[in-house]
């Protein structure tokens, strides 16, 4: 009875249960003297496979440690089995090595017959696994070596399976190379059509695995390739799962080669009708719907709104409920088409289902940053400006995951820039400030150069007597900013900046400027490289020329040469 339990904590991945279970077997020996009642290896290694599941190497490389000490060189092969895939789902960067020193110690017992355990296809498949998990095409790179290795084995039992072929193609696709994963999959497709290889070895996972990865591609041919790959699976006499058919929405969505709302809808429609003959196996879910109305977000068809609107209706009827991704992407359908106030009767209406209890509809960043770029596009700088404060404050609280980023504070400052009001430029600024405090600590969301660009140029049009200073001390702000963070070229003033500023003090009219004018055409006289030489423009040096110039500086000519 302990063993039955014991194993199906194991392979559940309840480790503290399990462990608790082993304590009370412990307890019940030394109480009663049974010795019956003592954990065995049996025991043992399926509280190795609930640690593997839960994540927990430590814990099961200790239980290893107690079982080499209690049995010797006779720990049995599912024991290392589970400590091996503890070690491959841990993505521990020491996974691989601790993974090769144990697969060569037990390959050193096999060969001495000192230990005679079968290291089979499985043991090799889990580092394949391992490998897998690494994410890198180095990691890949081995992976296929190994494979070759298993391939070129005469024991049969060290030969490439299922899971071997689904590891290569994981490794490959993690990698972000999913042409090589396609080449491992159309190989093992030939190999069954000649006859080599037993269809069984062709699993679904496959075929879903390489169209998701060419649906994350930013490749131009992305679509037509993972397309490709979906036509495969019923030339290999298998049914696409709803899987499949979602990744190759998502592919056909993101292809920036055409509009994508026919292409999608027309697969959409297939879907729909297979559904409805075969079943709920290809039944539509709400990620179907989600890269459906992403590609109506990226559409320029006038009927896109109203096809929104149909396929949320139609979600419902088909007992699909929303949840917070689709509605997002619904609130960024009608962002696009510039209806800020749809989009904030969504938001609100998925606040209200939350409140009331339905927790798949709690709002993401995702989903303010919907808000935020509604109100810009709808040129409502104030309601933009409200919604990132929202957000702060939201985020603060642990509501949503993350604050706004570089690129929605850019959204809220350029609807201000955009504006045209007298105090557009002070209350852009605002909004610059508000993000170098949110940023700080974070160089990945500091402010980027255009948005310091913008604001200074603002000021240099408004042509304000304190326009100039206002220019030069937000100059001197990212200047500072820039030093701290010297790697970061995006953050760097460039020609566009120094000569936003220079416009500002000229157009101020303030004979105190010349100094600082001189100081600025100075500093750009000695800027070298090619991060300054790209942003060299003749038109833009002769703008300047010509505004120092039509100046009131005394030292004018000699500025100009």
């Amino acid at each position: 009875a302990f063993s039955a339990v014991l194993k199906a904590y194991g392979r559940s991945g309840q480790a503290d249960k399990a462990q608790e279970l082993v304590k009370e077997m412990e307890r019940l020996a030394e109480d009663t003297g049974d010795s019956s009642f003592a954990p065995t290896q049996v025991h043992l290694s399926a509280l190795i496979w609930a640690f593997a599941g839960s994540g927990d190497v430590e814990k099961a490389q200790s239980t290893m440690l107690r079982m080499q000490k209690d049995f010797g060189s006779e720990v049995e092969m599912d024991a290392w089995e589970g400590l091996l895939v503890a070690w491959s789902e841990s993505r521990d960067p020491r996974s691989i090595d601790k993974m090769l020193e144990m697969i060569d110690w037990l390959q050193t017992s096999v060969d001495s017959k000192q230990d005679p355990k079968a290291i089979t296809s499985s043991t090799y498949n889990t580092l394949m696994s391992a490998y897998g998990r690494q994410g890198t095409v180095e990691s890949a790179e081995e992976a296929e070596k190994l494979f070759k290795w298993m391939s070129e084995q005469n024991d049969v039992g060290n030969k490439p399976d299922k899971d071997t072929y689904k590891s290569l193609v994981i490794a490959w696709a993690n990698a972000g190379k999913p042409a090589r994963a396609e080449s491992v999959l159309r190989v093992l497709c030939d190999k069954i059509i000649r006859g080599e290889l037993d269809a069984t070895l062709l699993q679904p996972h496959l075929f879903n695995t390489v169209i998701a990865s060419w649906a994350n591609a930013k490749q131009p041919d992305a679509a037509l390739r993972a397309a490709s790959v979906f036509k495969l699976i019923r030339q290999m006499n298998q049914r696409p799962a709803v899987v499949a058919y979602n990744s190759l929405l998502w592919a056909l969505a993101r292809d920036t080669n055409q509009d994508p709302a026919s292409p999608v809808d027309q697969v959409f429609q297939q879907m729909l009708k297979e559904w409805k003959r075969s079943g709920d196996f290809v039944k539509p879910n709400s990620r179907t719907y989600n890269a459906v109305l992403h590609a109506l977000s990226l559409s320029k068809q006038p009927e896109a709104l109203d096809l929104a609107e149909r396929y949320v209706e139609q979600m419902k009827a088909i007992n699909v409920e929303p949840d917070a991704y689709v509605y997002t992407t619904l609130m960024n359908v009608y962002s696009k088409k510039q209806k800020p106030d749809r989009v904030e009767q969504i938001f609100h209406e998925m606040i209200h289902r939350f409140k009331a209890g339905e927790k798949k509809m709690q709002p993401t960043s995702h989903t303010y940053s919907a808000r935020t770029w509604a109100w810009s596009i709808g040129n409502n700088p104030e309601k933009a400006t409200s919604v990132v404060n929202e957000w702060i404050a939201a985020a603060n609280d642990g509501f949503v995951d993350r604050k706004p980023l570089s690129r929605e504070f850019g959204a809220v400052l350029q609807a201000w820039l955009r504006s045209g009001r007298p105090d557009a430029a002070e209350q852009a600024e605002s909004v610059l400030e508000e993000l170098m405090k949110s940023s700080s600590g974070h160089p990945n969301s500091l402010p980027h150069v255009a948005s310091f660009t913008g604001v200074i140029s603002a000021y240099a049009k408004a042509g304000s007597q304190k326009a100039g200073t206002k220019a030069l001390r937000l100059f001197k702000t990212q200047k500072k900013l820039a030093e701290t963070y010297p790697g970061i070229d995006s953050l760097q003033p460039n020609l566009l900046t120094y000569s936003g500023v220079i416009m500002a003090l000229l157009k101020s009219r303030d004979p105190a400027v010349e100094d600082q004018v001189a100081g600025l055409l100075e500093e750009l006289a000695l800027k070298e490289g090619s991060f300054w030489r790209k942003f060299r423009s003749s038109e833009l040096l002769e703008k300047l020329r010509t505004a120092v110039n039509a100046s009131t500086l005394l030292s004018k000519t000699a500025l100009v040469n």
